[in-house]
């Protein structure tokens, strides 16, 4: 705060200068608490500065007027301290905590509304995204309907190319059946011809055959008769041979002869009757010639009748083609029809829900309408993101902001404990200094009444005793002067402390704050320089090594001449003794800050000087140095333990095809599958209490239903259920992936565009 903050109201004077210090002391306090509530007003969440306007204002005068309170309190002097003052000053520091409560619960309500802003624009962001992402899905379901679609129609117009290309073959086959139709519609002509001129020939052959066989008839009939009557005769004689058989044997060779004759003459018959049967079958011929003639013209007729039915069959069979061909395309049509007017009915019920939204929306139901409604909500969405961002932004800026107040608040509340602290030893000394005084005074009123009682005893003797009393006035003189010697030191010395405590209660805290700042600050630029000598040390050092590696290095046959004057000695060291002296300062620094801290101000370079002879900057260095290489070994074991175990979620992942994920504290693991399609689709485990494994629902796991149900379920076991799961995916993830390979030479080939009539 400046001086002008610090003027003391006229009317509001209280004695009391002993405390000038300490009051000193909270007014730098409640200044700083008074400068603090500069940040606080900044927690504003982008909102304009006027709605802060009152609260500053409020919080800025309550604290300066505080403050003026205080210094109102201190400016004033006097020799001794009241008890009301006391009271008065608790009364102050209680009211002083209890502004910095109100301070602090300020803080934490803004703390709580910036965490509901925070709460509410997260729930804003997972809605944003939820939409986004659904539509994401719709779009991708659309862009699935679509390939298919256009999947649907290559396949359409290769079954179509395909049946064309059928078409024409058949279209040739029917052509090459219908030429060698021809061709034996052609021979069968000719051999009608052949057949016509044959039967004429035939015909006349067949005339003269049955002549010849009519003359050939009537001689075997002749022929027959004699055999008959030979054969009458020969049964007469057989009838007789058979009588006489009995008489001799000379009439069995007989016998058997005429059985060879009979034999012979059965064969003749058989003959006769062979060429009898021939005879009626050529008579029998000659009567069907006509009717074989009448049959050939029916041949003929039958013939063309067949030519025609070819004709007629292949006009058919084009016409069967093509009714095939239309009906297949109409069958495929009626398929699509239902879908196509669920399709259709659901687009009407989309239309007019749309129409109903544009009507809810204030909108005409049209496309310019609803395409400037959508363009003006992506102006809104993108108007809602740079306000999120923008708000985002404002929330961290306020969370440097508290930050940056906890941590002020933090060293209020050390420098006010510091302050109490020293307030507490100052009115301890005071005390003992007053007890000291109060003791001194009371020897002292003692030593004069014992001066005034020997003087009474002096002027009441008498001469005879003045040799003994010259002797005792002797000694109590000089009894008196070692006294009064011992009081001058004692005044003095009160004087001492007395003086020491009114330059500690005119020194300001402020001044000591800024010289502990300043030295802080020295020493962090000395801490800088020292890092940065460090580094150019390390690096030269390693440098050294890397040539002593590479072999850079001298022959013993080598001598080396220095110079006396050696500049670069030289200025190593001096490099070294201003290290050295650098190391000291900051060593010194360092504990002028640590006392100041502690707040001590009497006697600083003294108590300076004292503890840096106890600290040794070769042990310090060696700490450092041990601190820097545990840490680079705590470093480079957490490089191995990261290396090692993403080396061995890595060799899991691709043996055992999971990638284990831990989600949060509470036990809770996410199994990621290799073969999964999306990164939605996951598995949920807990681990128990009793230690056992539990899985929990996910969209993904209700869709393995059957799996749970087998391998959980019924068989209880966990590894089957993830080997089944690994199973069912990799199969489908096969079966799509020679789906894609049968598709990929449709997209890389499309079929011709054929125009059907």
């Amino acid at each position: 705060m400046s001086d002008k903050d610090r003027m003391s109201l006229p009317g509001d004077d209280v004695p009391g200068s002993c405390h000038k210090g300490a009051g000193e002391r909270f007014s730098t306090n409640f200044a700083r608490l008074s400068s603090t509530g500069s940040c606080v007003k900044g927690i504003s969440f982008n909102s304009s500065s006027e709605n802060n306007l009152p609260f500053k204002r409020k919080i800025d005068h309550d604290i300066s007027y505080l403050d003026e309170k205080r210094r109102r309190d201190v400016t004033e002097t006097s020799t001794c301290v009241s008890p009301w003052e006391f009271r008065r000053l608790r009364a102050d520091l209680v009211e002083a905590q209890a502004q910095i409560v109100k301070l602090e619960d300020r803080i934490d309500e803004l703390h709580k509304k910036n965490k509901e802003t925070v709460i509410f624009f997260d729930k804003e962001k997972s809605e944003m995204k939820l939409q986004i992402e659904s539509n994401r899905t719709t779009v991708k379901d659309l862009e699935y309907r679509l390939h298919k679609v256009k999947k649907r129609e290559a396949e359409c117009r290769q079954e179509l190319s395909e049946y064309i290309k059928l078409s024409e073959s058949e279209k040739a086959k029917l052509n090459e059946k219908l030429l060698q139709l021809e061709r034996e519609n052609n021979e069968l002509k000719g051999k009608c011809d052949e057949v016509e001129i044959s039967s004429q020939s035939s015909v006349t052959k067949f005339q003269e055959e049955i002549q010849n066989l009519k003359e050939e008839n009537e001689r075997l009939k002749l022929n027959l008769e004699e055999k008959t009557e030979l054969c009458s005769n020969l049964e007469d004689r057989l009838s007789a041979a058979l009588k006489a058989f009995n008489d001799a044997d000379s009439v069995k060779d007989e016998l058997h002869l005429l059985k060879i004759k009979l034999q012979e003459l059965e064969s003749e018959k058989a003959q006769f009757e062979e060429s009898r049967r021939l005879t009626v079958v050529l008579s029998e011929k000659v009567l069907k010639l006509p009717e074989m003639e009448k049959e050939l013209q029916a041949k003929r007729q039958e013939v063309a009748n067949l030519r025609l039915s070819v004709h007629n069959k292949v006009v058919l069979e084009e016409l069967i083609h093509d009714l095939k061909l239309k009906l297949s395309a109409v069958e495929e049509r009626e398929k699509q029809i239902p879908p196509l007017k669920a399709k259709l009915a659901e687009l009407e019920m989309e239309l007019k829900k749309w129409h109903t939204l544009a009507a809810d929306f204030g909108t005409e139901p049209t496309i310019d309408s609803l395409r400037w409604y959508i363009e003006s909500l992506q102006e809104k969405e993108l108007n809602a993101s740079v306000e999120t961002n923008n708000l985002n932004a404002s929330i961290r800026s306020s969370e440097t902001k508290l930050s940056t107040l906890q941590n002020e608040l933090q060293n209020m509340k050390q420098i006010k404990e510091k302050l109490e602290s020293s307030l507490q030893k100052l009115k301890v000394e005071v005390q003992v200094l007053r007890k000291k005084s109060i003791l001194v005074t009371r020897e002292r009123d003692s030593y004069r009444q014992q001066l005034d009682l020997y003087e009474k005893d002096l002027t009441m003797t008498g001469l005879s005793n003045e040799n003994f009393n010259n002797e005792i006035f002797t000694q109590m003189k000089d009894r008196i002067k070692t006294l009064e010697e011992s009081l001058e030191e004692y005044r003095k010395h009160v004087e001492v402390l007395e003086n020491q405590l009114k330059e500690c209660r005119e020194e300001d805290p402020v001044d000591n704050l800024a010289e502990i700042r300043k030295l802080k600050e020295e020493v962090q630029n000395l801490e800088e320089t020292n890092k940065f000598l460090s580094k150019i040390r390390d690096e030269l050092e390693r440098k050294l090594e890397i040539r002593a590696l590479k072999g850079e290095y001298l022959s013993p046959d080598t001598k080396i001449l220095h110079f006396r004057d050696n500049p670069l000695a030289e200025a190593q060291r001096k490099q070294k003794e201003d290290i050295a002296s650098l190391q000291e300062e900051c060593d010194r620094l360092r504990t002028r800050v640590q006392l100041l801290e502690s707040g001590e101000v009497m006697d600083i370079t003294q108590k300076v000087g004292e503890n840096i002879q106890f600290l040794s900057s070769e042990r310090v260095k060696e700490l450092e140095k041990e601190l820097e290489s545990a840490n680079l070994k705590m470093q480079r074991l957490k490089e191995v333990y990261r290396k090692t175990s993403q080396e061995f979620c890595d060799v899991s992942f691709m043996l055992l095809g999971y990638r284990i994920v831990l989600v949060s504290n509470n036990k809770l693991y996410k199994l990621y599958n290799m073969y999964s399609s999306s990164p939605s689709d996951y598995l949920m485990f807990q681990l128990t209490k009793n230690g056992t494994m539990e899985m929990l629902g996910t969209p993904f796991a209700e869709s393995l239903s059957k799996l749970v149900d087998e391998h959980l379920h019924k068989g209880n076991s966990i590894p089957a259920f993830l080997a089944a799961v690994t199973l069912s995916l990799y199969s489908s993830n096969e079966q799509s992936e020679e789906d894609d390979d049968d598709d990929e030479p449709e997209q890389e080939e499309p079929p011709e565009e054929i125009e059907l009539d």
